[in-house]
């Protein structure tokens, strides 16, 4: 167990995920779009975010955590159904995080986002991309993406978007063991935790590290 902690295996139970109906035809385009991105990734001459959405809940799922042996950890639960959803995107190089609180997603919200993306990320001649997953609202052609060019994601593959594990570290991190039934109150508590998250870039740049660096 020390040999395999050593050189950075950790135990973790897999993630469900749908198979493919044509895995073959999804392991090629995978493996083009995975070769694009690196390569992208490689370039001093672009920058790349990745983005994506994600929902915060005022009864969030249960954590592991120390305790004494003989004796039951319990958790308080209001049984409610408040929910706060934050859209985001992150360059892993340098750690710049764009992010917006939202009370939903759709194109009009993603709207607002890009139109927040396009301030924080001005043009400076460099091409910027953003990796998204297939979410409808992702490919309205109504859309203005200002100077932001769109690279999206293979099928089944969350695993290839880095702001993933930056949510996980965010619930894990900063909101495990909070709870609330006010959505005002979920809504603070998640500004104060990005706000937090935003004057640590080395955190966000170590959690959202890729191997391509």
């Amino acid at each position: 167990m020390r040999y395999l902690h050593e050189h950075g295996y950790k135990r973790k139970i897999p993630r469900p995920m749908p198979e493919p109906p044509d895995r073959d035809a999804w392991e090629d385009r995978r493996d083009a779009f995975v070769g694009e991105l690196l390569r992208l990734l490689e370039d001093d001459g672009c920058e790349v975010f990745f983005g994506d959405e994600a929902g915060f809940e005022g009864d969030p799922r249960s954590r592991q955590k120390w305790v004494k042996r003989g004796t039951r950890p319990t958790v308080g639960y209001y049984g409610g159904h408040i929910r706060q959803n934050v859209v985001g995107a992150v360059n892993p190089r340098d750690g710049q995080l764009v992010s917006l609180i939202v009370s939903h997603n759709d194109t009009e919200v993603f709207q607002a986002f890009l139109d927040t993306m396009a301030e924080e990320v001005p043009d400076g001649g460099k091409p910027i991309w953003l990796v998204l997953d297939n979410a409808s609202w992702h490919h309205s052609k109504s859309l203005n993406w200002y100077h932001i060019k769109p690279l999206y994601l293979p099928p089944y593959s969350p695993d290839l978007n880095p702001i993933e594990r930056l949510w996980q570290h965010l619930k894990s991190h900063y909101l495990a063991g909070f709870i609330t039934k006010r959505s005002d109150e979920l809504a603070d508590k998640l500004e104060a935790s990005i706000k937090q998250l935003l004057s640590t870039p080395k955190t966000i740049r170590s959690v959202c590290r890729t191997h391509s660096e």
